[in-house]
């Protein structure tokens, strides 16, 4: 298993209260699936919520729909936003990376927000996602 580290001195996401809300709905309609998509912002703060499509349709595994996912980058660029974290969801588990989170995550430099379901509540932490290498980070919801 990969090693978990703590967050010493990385910096943490500012996610709105609405945002956190939006993606615990995409999260608790697209059960038992796992969800997935792109929360955007403006280098601080979240700013907006794309859902993207899981088109390997797994409970669990994700993979974001490329033809959604460019139009969702295509969004971003037009609104000058950027990308502040991807989420997806565990629907069936805690929001703990998996091996197989570690392995696809091909966007080494931007966080993973896991939105998971334990004790019949979602949560959500985020990560860096790095080869075995996990590191927690904060999220501050305002």
């Amino acid at each position: 298993m990969a090693e978990l580290s703590p967050s010493n001195n990385l910096p943490g996401l500012r996610i709105a209260a609405a945002h956190r809300q939006q993606m615990i709905e995409i999260a608790r309609l697209t059960a038992p699936l796992e969800a997935c998509g792109i929360l955007a912002g403006d280098g601080k703060e979240s700013r907006l919520v794309i859902e993207i499509t899981n088109a390997l349709a797994s409970p669990t595994r994700y993979q974001m729909s490329p033809e959604e996912l460019i139009a969702a980058f295509w969004k971003l660029e037009s609104d000058g936003l950027s990308v502040l974290a991807f989420f997806h969801s565990h629907p069936a588990s805690a929001p703990l990376p998996s091996q197989t989170d570690l392995r696809e995550h091909h966007y080494p430099g931007i966080p993973q927000i896991i939105l998971g379901k334990a004790e019949s509540r979602w949560k959500l932490r985020a990560y860096f996602l790095q080869e075995q290498q996990i590191q927690e980070i904060p999220i501050q919801y305002y």
